[in-house]
């Protein structure tokens, strides 16, 4: 049962492997398009991303505020309200102010990308560096445990092999460890889904991009 601790310990290895030599492709592939944006560290603050959601929520109210008042032009011109001349002054007017928030809004959609992309990068980072430092202290123990293992197989081997009554019920033994600990195996497709989520989402960044 402890040599299957130590198998199932390097399957997420290769998982959390894997993830990381995408990232490093990922990375390389992102220097050719922006090398004038760092890897590490931060572009936007998490203050200015803030602030960024914020202006562009009222910006959108704003250029709905702006469109309905644009058709409420043409609605009092169709009405006597106002003449022509009076209608095409106002529509310049408001389509000039709805021109410059939509100029606003684009340039805020970018902080707000940049932001939220940088925040992705850093949490998937972390992630990624927590499941790391885990693994390797699993891989530690069971490496002891094989060390331990292989120490036994030793003396057995020279002491001579065990009838095969008593290997029969050491197997069977083995056979209802295995059953009574499920949690090893648990805890293992744990670590490999939240891995391929990782690995999903910067699969995704890199079609995005």
């Amino acid at each position: 049962m402890e040599a299957m601790d130590v198998l199932i310990g390097l399957v997420p290895g290769v998982i959390i492997g894997a993830v990381l030599v995408f990232a490093l492709r990922y990375g390389k592939k992102s220097e050719a398009s922006a090398k004038t944006v760092p890897m590490v560290g931060r572009t936007i603050l998490r203050e200015e991303l803030d602030k960024g959601k914020s202006d562009y929520k009222s910006l959108k109210l704003e250029k709905e505020i702006l469109a309905g008042a644009l058709t409420r032009v043409f609605e009092a011109e169709s009405k006597g309200k106002i003449t022509k001349a009076e209608r095409e002054i106002l529509t310049t007017k408001y389509r000039e102010q709805i021109k410059q928030v939509d100029t606003k809004i684009a340039d805020l959609e970018v902080i707000v990308e940049v932001g939220e992309l940088e925040n992705l990068r850093s949490d998937l980072v972390n992630m990624l560096e927590t499941k790391v430092s885990q693994i390797e202290r699993r891989l530690n123990d069971a490496r002891n445990r094989l060390e331990q293992i292989r120490g036994s197989a030793q003396i057995i081997i020279q002491e001579g092999e065990k009838p095969a009554t008593e290997q029969s019920e050491e197997k069977k033994a083995d056979k209802k460890v295995a059953k009574k600990e499920p949690a090893v195996d648990d805890k293992v497709k744990d670590i490999r889904n939240e891995v391929l989520e990782a690995l999903a989402r910067l699969e995704q960044m890199d079609i995005e991009g």
